[in-house]
This record gives structure tokens, sequence and C-alpha cells, in this order.
């Protein structure tokens, strides 16, 4: 099986860049409620391209009249699900419709076999994909997939994030109102730590949400390899400009898993070749 490249983009800028790869490159974008509501113009139907919708980290009951806004701006063909409460939400919208599609999240925490087959045994819509838990490393995968097989016999994709900056924190505690200068407009600002690195924080004033994000990107280029025979890959952007963005893509489809290659940005490995302690 030919395992594809996806793409998470949060603003029209990068989703901009990603329409101008060819479909053999990439063949999923997945694009932020940002945009289908401050750029939905942007939005189009890509011949061979799939354009999913990433639900909010958070999804409070007052804030569905502005979620149910964005699914009237564009007929997307999936969903990627971040908690239960949405799973359950988009299940009860879309459940009769079998166009649609959604995958599970890095979040969503499918650790073991059961998990998977809670989901899929829950859900009326179609499950794609599930990305492994940012917590897994490569030997817990092999292990994970292999149980999957076995028990759910189940053809939902095991997926995982490749590149991009990984959720520290989510929070209802909006940093701008804690400094005093909340604009109700979203964006980006920086914690910085007691050892003078920056956290990058994107303010989902949307759905009045702060995430809090790694000071590095994870990026899991050296098992290229190995991922791309297992599942398809996802690239994860947040504040990257657009020329970052175009950097990052062409180092992945390029063959970006030769040791000799490196990226030109600092990065992490996460815990795919170390155990969680």
């Amino acid at each position: 099986m030919q395992y594809k490249l996806h793409v998470s983009v949060l603003n029209s800028d990068q989703f901009d860049i990603v329409t101008g790869y060819d479909n053999d490159e990439i063949s999923r974008i997945y694009v932020s409620s940002y945009i289908a509501l401050h750029s939905p113009e942007c939005l189009r139907k890509i011949e061979n391209k799939k354009i999913y919708l990433s639900l909010p980290f958070v999804l409070r009951d007052k804030y569905v009249s502005t979620f149910e806004r964005i699914l009237n701006v564009f007929d997307f063909d999936g969903f990627l699900i971040r908690n239960n409460e949405e799973f359950s939400y988009i299940n009860s919208i879309f459940g009769d419709d079998h166009t649609k599609a959604v995958a599970l999240d890095c979040g969503m925490y499918i650790l073991n076999s059961d998990a998977l087959c809670f989901y899929a045994e829950n859900s009326r819509i179609k499950i794609s994909d599930f990305y492994n838990s940012y917590e897994l490393n490569q030997k817990e995968q092999c292990l994970l997939d292999e149980a999957i097989k076995e028990k759910c016999k189940m053809d939902i994709t095991s997926s995982n994030v490749i590149y991009g900056r990984i959720p520290m924190m989510i929070s209802a505690n909006c940093i701008k109102k804690t400094a005093g200068c909340c604009d109700g407009a979203a964006g980006f600002n920086d914690l910085k730590d007691r050892t003078d690195k920056y956290f990058p924080v994107w303010s989902d004033c949307d759905f009045c949400t702060n995430i809090i994000y790694n000071s590095v990107p994870l990026s899991l280029h050296r098992y290229f390899g190995f991922i791309s025979q297992k599942g398809n890959m996802r690239l994860d952007f947040t504040n990257e400009n657009k020329a970052q963005v175009k950097n990052v893509i062409d180092f992945f489809v390029s063959g970006c898993d030769r040791d000799e290659k490196a990226p030109d940005y600092e990065y992490t490995n996460g815990h795919f070749n170390r155990k969680v302690e």
C-alpha cells in the first residue's frame, strides 16, 4: 500500500502554499477553523485532494453556534477529531452522511487496540485514520499495530505526525487577558521560560482558548522511511511563514530519511526513539 503525505495549516497563506503541490505529493489538507471563519474565500475543492476540517482543541457549549457557522462555509470531506465530545458531536450531525470521514488526532490517545475498537464500534462515520499518540515510541507503535490487526481487523490507517510543534498545554486562561491586552483577535504571542526559551502561544479567540506549543517542532525525518511504510504522515504548520512552509514540505517530499541530509531548523525527536519517563 502506498501511504500519503498530509498537511495541516492554520492560516490562508499556508493553505495557498500547500495547494501548489501535486496530488501525489500531498493528498489531504487539514484546515483550521480560523481559516474557515476568517478566510473562507480561499477554500475550494481540489481534484484528488481531500479537505478535512481540524476541529478546535476545545469546543464548549457556548461556542457551538460559532462552529455551526463553519459547517455552512464549505463542504468538507472529513474532520480531524480532538476529543471525545467532538467525536460524539460530529457523529450526531453527519452519522448518516457516508461521504464524510473522521481522523482521530494524537490527543485521542489510542494507546491500545481496545481504544480503537471502541471508537470504531461507536462511530457511524468512517474512521479513515488515527494518529499515534506523541508518547508512543517506535517499538510501542509496532506492537499497537500488530494488536489492532489481530483483534480489531479494521481498515483504519495508523498514521503519524512527522513534523510540527507539539501542543504542551491547552488552556481557557488567556495570556493576553492576563497581560491586560485582550483584543479578541486571534494570533501568536510568546512565553519565555527561565532558560530564555520561547514558546509560541496561539490565542484562538473564536473559541476563547490558548494553545501553548513546544519551543521547537517535532521532526521525524530520520524515521521517514519506516513511517512511510506503515501509515500516512502529517506535517503540522502553526506559526511558520510561507517560505518556511515551502522549505519543510520540500525537505520531506525530497526523501529526507538519509542520515547525511539534515533540516535547517532546530527540532526534537520527541518520544519516538525513547520511552516516556
